[in-house]
């Protein structure tokens, strides 16, 4: 069997977390795996896929930022005796060719189809997406039901929402959850020096992207009220700027206590990462509307305790070992929460014991067993 993998909008938008961790996870391992994997990438300027060879996608994820891929044409729909299956695991619906009319002609071309939805927000709440997105989504998503043999995804609760705004599936279509892996490697001291004076201290971290469905007002609004009372205490975000929080980002970027107490971090390798985790007093993850909520789960398996919302998946991410706040007062509860272990660190201990006692992470090569196990069923 031969599995092929497009990477372009990866390698177009040269972002390193969310979606694009997941690609690289995968990916890696299905480079090394049982199976024969194909990389593929667009070329706008011959308006046509080419294939990405192995060391050359090894040596992006390694500098996604820098790194500048080799290609090489390749004819995507030519005649073969060998079973084939196009995995869609990118965000591929702002890529530059329209799924409807490319699954089109892989199905003529005897091509399997298996795609990994993370989400329905684009078609549940657009008005939370870039526009692009926004305008691209919904007709991704058709295509996938009508066309996908199977569909993989992150969590229950991303099938249950698939499922109810699908109005037409193809026949035999195969729905499978797989989950997410929360596994981000060894802790690195070295790596981590330039930030050991925030990490010695006690600090509230959120980490993701900064945009409108996540909860980064409302955390800085409960922070700024428990500095009144615990002035040693700081505030991590960590995440790139996404859209639609202009305001946001201005005040931000105007507080007077950016870089002394309250830092944003915009670009963090894994070990760095993996080093703030560990290290956290706390950690918020407040978001309107989640399809997994995989910063729930990396801080979690790091035994933290998480202070997030109970709604879509994030009860599922958390195996309900977060603490939920009250959506009609979120700020409070933030503060409700932080004030009591600031205020009690026997009950700290204890829940952090509790947490590590109880949570089971599940790790990036699991998931991939699993991917690769559902590949070989079609």
């Amino acid at each position: 069997m031969v599995v092929y993998i497009d990477i372009s909008v990866f390698v177009a938008r040269r972002y390193n977390t969310g979606i694009q961790r997941v690609v690289r996870e995968i990916v890696m391992r299905l480079i090394y795996g049982e199976y024969e994997t194909v990389v593929l990438a667009y070329s706008q300027r011959y308006r046509r896929f080419e294939e990405v060879a192995h060391r050359e996608v090894l040596g992006f994820f390694g500098d996604v930022g820098g790194y500048e891929i080799v290609s090489k044409p390749i004819d995507l729909f030519a005649k073969s005796e060998k079973k084939r299956v196009f995995f869609e695991i990118d965000s591929v619906w702002n890529g530059a060719v329209a799924r409807g009319e490319l699954y089109r002609k892989l199905q003529r071309s005897g091509y399997k189809i298996v795609s990994f939805v993370y989400d329905l927000i684009g078609v549940l709440y657009p008005q939370w997406m870039r526009k692009e997105t926004a305008r691209n989504f919904p007709a991704y998503i058709e295509s996938v039901a009508l066309y996908s043999d199977m569909v993989l995804f992150d969590s229950k609760s991303a099938k249950r929402d698939f499922v109810a705004h699908t109005k037409e599936r193809k026949a035999g279509q195969k729905l499978e959850v797989v989950g997410l892996g929360c596994s981000l490697g060894r802790v690195c001291q070295k790596a981590a020096a330039r930030y050991q004076k925030i990490l010695s201290g006690r600090y509230i971290l959120f980490v993701g992207t900064i945009e409108p469905r996540k909860g980064h007002v409302c955390v800085l609004d409960a922070y700024e009220r428990l500095k009144r009372e615990f002035d040693e205490l700081e505030l991590v975000f960590v995440g790139k700027h996404g859209w639609g929080m202009d305001a946001f980002i201005k005040r931000l970027c105007g507080h007077q206590l950016l870089g002394k107490k309250v830092h944003w971090l915009s670009d963090l390798s894994d070990d760095v990462l993996a080093h703030f985790y560990q290290n956290a007093f706390v950690v918020t993850y407040i978001s309107r509307y989640e399809g997994f909520g995989l910063p729930v789960a990396e801080a979690l398996a790091f035994s933290n305790i998480v202070i997030s919302c109970n709604n879509s998946s994030l009860a599922e991410s958390s195996q309900n070992l977060a603490l939920y706040v009250d959506e009609k007062d979120m700020v409070g509860s933030i503060v409700e929460y932080v004030r009591g272990y600031m205020n009690d660190a026997s009950l700290y201990r204890e829940h952090r014991e509790y947490i590590e006692a109880h949570f089971r992470p599940k790790s990036w090569q699991e998931v991939y067993l699993q991917i690769s196990y559902k590949l070989f069923g079609l």
